[in-house]
């Protein structure tokens, strides 16, 4: 899965094309709730000011970090062992510092 197409889906799961508006909301905004007690939920995290999702393909690192203002995604075919989280740090540097979005 290229950059490319996982911020598609993560657009299409944001915009309800993927399930419907209910269930969308339901997963994007109940915090601590006995639904979803924890922030992983139906493979993604949801925080306070964004969702994750993360996974290897194929030896590549791809993370995505999405809120109401962005979707970016970034993926590294170099996986340190072992792993060092170096494709999130660098993620996190572009969302919190370049973007000026919460975390």
């Amino acid at each position: 899965m290229s950059t490319n197409d996982m911020t598609k889906l993560i657009h299409a799961f944001r915009t309800n094309q993927l399930l419907n508006k209910s269930t969308t909301q339901s997963l994007l905004s109940e915090d601590g709730k006995n639904t979803y007690p924890k922030p992983y939920r139906y493979g993604f995290y949801k925080y306070k000011h964004h969702q994750r999702v993360r996974g290897i393909f194929f030896a590549n690192d791809i993370v995505a970090y999405a809120n109401n203002n962005y979707i970016i995604t970034l993926a590294c075919n170099k996986l340190d062992q072992p792993y060092d989280g170096n494709t999130e740090k660098a993620l996190e540097h572009i969302f919190t510092n370049i973007l000026n979005q919460p975390i």
